[in-house]
């Protein structure tokens, strides 16, 4: 997974922002949760 994110960002692709989303939604997700 890691390697993957590292190609995305190598590649100057958008793609790590839809991960910096996920991440925060995730997070959010888990404080509703706890």
């Amino acid at each position: 997974m890691g390697t993957g994110i590292a190609e995305e960002w190598s590649t100057g692709s958008a793609t790590p922002v839809l991960w910096g989303l996920t991440n925060l939604i995730q997070l959010v997700a888990a404080l509703l949760a706890s």
